[in-house]
């Protein structure tokens, strides 16, 4: 697969009896097709079953039905990579897959929790809260700096004096020095995109969308994509994107985390959204209920970690 879709090979391990197989795609003479049978990816498919499929003429309301559909279920699969294939068995009977037996695919990403970390969540919760102050002034500092409105060195200092030492913020200081020289416009254009879409497309949809802007950014080599970008994700879509800063890449690395090998890095990201958000829908820690919530407790483990006390950064984490 080319490495930008690597997170869209997935299992529909959370849906009971699901069994459908099928291939849809638009030719370049903008017909539609579809390729609807019985063959299964298994060994009794390609040596011993007698397999029926049918190609089939539908219309372009027929193929986007269908599309909407797919990115119904989407929400309710798994992402496969080598770890996930080394975990899988074949079934060897017709009887549906119960819930218990589809939790071994399951990613291993253990939830930080402790009562320390649980005590401080209703602080950040007040954090996230207090984005909403500047969440549409920023939007607009945003919208006139992709549309080459206002300069880079201006939307730097719009977006410092309404985030910069705002209460809501996530990240460390340093943020200011490093990213002052940083090409705002196209991290701007991204993130633009990504909120304009939203007020139409559903989430599912708009995975394709991060991904292909965080690529794009990623080609451009801009240095905001990561520790700017992710963390506005995060804010303005508190349920769907991840925060992606130092402790974090530490935590999924202590849980042996992997994308699908030859990822892009927007491919990962979203494998990595979806996986987080298999964790909070878990509800193996009940203290958790977004990826906002969940990224603090990853911070405060890290702070732990370190041998320093929770009780210092209190005035930090602090509204």
């Amino acid at each position: 697969m080319p490495k930008r879709f690597k997170c869209e090979l997935l299992a529909a391990e959370e849906i009971g009896g699901f069994h459908p197989k099928m291939l849809m795609w638009r030719t370049r003479a903008n017909q539609y097709r579809l390729l609807v049978g019985s063959s299964n990816l298994s060994i009794a498919a390609f040596e011993s079953n007698h397999e029926a499929n049918a190609l089939l003429s539908i219309s372009e309301q027929e193929f986007a039905a269908v599309r909407a559909w797919i990115s119904e279920v989407r929400v309710a699969c798994r992402p496969i990579n080598e770890g996930w294939l080394r975990q899988y068995r074949e079934s060897t009977s017709h009887s549906k897959q119960t819930r218990k037996q589809a939790q071994r695919h399951v990613s291993p990403l253990q939830v930080p929790s402790s009562k320390g970390i649980n005590a401080r969540l209703p602080w950040r919760r007040a954090k996230q809260r207090a984005f909403g102050q500047i969440a549409g002034k920023l939007r607009r500092a945003v919208g006139l700096c992709a549309r080459a409105k206002i300069t880079n060195a201006q939307f730097y200092d719009r977006m410092c004096a309404l985030w910069g030492d705002h209460t809501s913020r996530f990240m460390g200081q340093g943020f200011q020095i490093r990213g002052k020289h940083a090409k705002w416009q196209q991290v701007c254009r991204s993130l633009d995109t990504i909120l304009s879409r939203a007020e139409r497309i559903g989430p599912p949809a708009l995975d394709a969308v991060v991904r292909a802007e965080l690529d794009r950014l990623a080609e451009e080599r801009n240095a905001a994509r990561r520790s700017w970008l992710t963390e506005m994700l995060c804010h303005y879509f508190p349920k769907s994107y991840p925060l992606v800063d130092a402790p974090v890449v530490g935590w999924l690395r202590a849980n042996k985390y992997r994308a699908p090998r030859g990822s892009s890095e927007g491919a990962a990201y979203i494998d990595l959204a979806r996986k987080m958000r298999h964790v909070v829908a878990s509800r193996h820690n009940p203290h958790i209920r977004d990826l906002v919530e969940l990224d603090f407790a990853v911070w405060a483990q890290s702070i732990i970690k370190k041998g320093e006390s929770l009780t210092y950064y209190d005035n930090y984490n602090r509204p």
